[in-house]
């Protein structure tokens, strides 16, 4: 039947086609009126995993402050981005977010696209760009850029050159981190993109966070893996060396140090059990997509730690070994693994729940690694809990 109805478009009338329109919003938002759909797409968010987890949320509650079902991006390669190939939640746990917004709706990806590309009148959309820029709290009417769209090509919107192209500046950090500058930030954001238009396209310039969010918890799949991970070990030490912005002549030195302090923790609390988390290459690819620059010392570094120690990682454990399981994502999975991702969270939840944590000091690593910030702010909770498996938050090598 969709296919006659296609064939014979130019003999339905504007009254036929927004009936036809109206059953299709039915069919993905549950409303009959023809601009009863109203979503917010932020279909790239720029920064890895850790971060672009909790610009989620924060996008989270615009759409809930704006009324707005929000599409569930897709993910890969410990990114949020439109052109990734796997579903929202096969990193996040999604029931678990909707809890923590109950009144706005989700759609995921692949079902918007598919909305899309149903309509008879393409929905009309407008694209906004939040840009760390003064004065603050503007908003700028910019010339319409379909060329940054022109790969979104899965999906169909209504464009042409009187579409609103926005840019909503909104200052450096300081003008709107905390306090009542944050809450104007959101004010402003909300306001501005209060349109009748069906899609809210966003996306944003790199940092943006609303004050106090809480990132999205993971899959229970990734949980799971984790916790039989945890409960294999028993009592561990934990390690997050991020080589990739280390000082590239000190790997092997570095190395050195971390065995001589590794061999006093374990003296000391009598635990030989070792999980590494790093973005050196276990397989054949860097775990991370921004590590290019991988040379001789980076492999001497390894050789002298898995001379040293036995090292648990996510490729010795096979924790990651139930993936083959999901058929149908076979050629999206196979990328991920060989990159960062999945993996990156796996790690992360390990990491967490060690008895000791520890990671690199300056020039052995990336110091101010959000992923290692986010572990040690995870057992501090954990510690103030009472939770006793917790020993340390973080240490230093």
């Amino acid at each position: 039947m969709r296919q006659q109805l296609k064939s014979v478009w130019y003999f339905q009338t504007d009254k036929e086609i927004d009936k036809l329109d109206s059953q299709i919003n039915k069919k993905y938002c549950g409303i009959e009126t023809k601009d009863g759909c109203r979503f917010l797409f932020a279909y790239h968010l720029p920064e890895q995993e850790t971060s672009s987890n909790k610009h989620f949320v924060a996008f989270a509650e615009i759409a809930r402050r704006l009324k707005r079902t929000i599409v569930l991006t897709n993910v890969g390669r410990s990114r949020i981005r439109w052109d990734r190939m796997l579903p929202f939640e096969f990193y996040y746990d999604v029931e678990t977010l909707q809890k923590k917004f109950p009144d706005v709706r989700f759609i995921t990806q692949e079902e918007f696209r598919k909305w899309t590309k149903e309509r008879y009148n393409k929905p009309n959309a407008i694209h906004a760009r939040i840009e760390r820029l003064e004065p603050i709290n503007v908003e700028k009417f910019v010339k319409p850029d379909f060329g940054a769209l022109k790969k979104m090509k899965r999906f169909d919107f209504a464009f042409d050159n009187s579409s609103a192209f926005l840019q909503l500046n909104i200052g450096d950090d300081s003008s709107w981190m905390t306090g009542e500058g944050n809450r104007n930030m959101l004010n402003f954001l909300t306001t501005t993109l209060n349109s009748k238009a069906e899609v809210v396209l966003l996306v944003h310039d790199r940092k943006f966070l609303i004050e106090t969010t809480n990132p999205v918890p993971y899959a229970k799949h990734l949980t799971n893996a984790a916790e039989k991970v945890i409960k294999k070990l028993d009592k561990y030490i934990a390690i997050h060396w991020r080589m990739e912005r280390g000082e590239v002549a000190m790997m092997p030195e570095c190395a050195k140090r971390l065995v001589v302090y590794l061999e006093r923790l374990a003296s000391k609390t009598g635990i030989n059990n070792i999980y590494l988390a790093t973005d050196y290459p276990l397989l054949q690819k860097p775990q991370s997509d921004t590590f290019h620059k991988l040379g001789d010392e980076h492999h001497q570094a390894m050789k002298i730690l898995n001379s040293s120690f036995h090292l648990n990682t996510w490729v010795s454990t096979h924790s990651l070994d139930y993936l083959k399981e999901y058929t149908d994502l076979a050629k999206p999975l196979e990328d991920e693994l060989a990159g960062g991702g999945l993996q990156g969270i796996l790690d992360k939840l390990i990491l967490i729940n060690a008895n000791y944590f520890i990671s690199g000091s300056k020039g052995c690593c990336r110091i101010r690694s959000k992923y290692t910030l986010r572990v040690a702010e995870e057992r501090k909770r954990l510690f103030k809990k009472g939770t006793v498996r917790i020993k340390n938050i973080i240490d230093r090598w």
